[in-house]
């Protein structure tokens, strides 16, 4: 399979549990799914976007549930941090990531739409 091919099926998978996380309104879940998105954005290359959606989820998961990302998945998510902030540069990550904890759920999953070219209709 291209990575293409793969990303467009990670893509597919990701919005198919998108769309569970939502309709079972839990925003832990909703807060997962934007980390795998950020991760998904990292393999492509898209730093900014990895960052925005990472920080999305962290906000999320501070405002709408009080807690830290699950224990199994912390230090997956320090790494892919660390990894984005070294490469994009401390200031542009803090930029973005310090903005991005502020949207809205409705905010992040629009943010990750208009990028996979979904709409959300099925």
């Amino acid at each position: 399979m291209s990575s293409r091919a793969g990303s467009r099926r990670a893509r597919d998978l990701l919005e198919e549990a998108l769309n569970l996380s939502l309709s079972a309104r839990s925003t832990p879940f909703v807060a997962l799914n934007l980390t795998a998105y950020a991760r998904l954005a990292s393999a492509e290359g898209d730093l900014e976007r990895a960052a925005l959606l990472q920080g999305a989820a962290e906000g999320l998961r501070r405002r709408g549930c009080r807690l830290k990302a699950w224990p199994m998945r912390r230090r997956g998510e320090t790494e892919l941090v660390a990894q984005v902030r070294q490469t994009l540069g401390t200031t542009k990550f803090g930029d973005v990531f310090a903005a991005s904890t502020r949207l809205s759920q409705r905010e992040a999953v629009s943010a990750v739409r208009n990028r996979s070219g979904t709409d959300g209709s099925s």
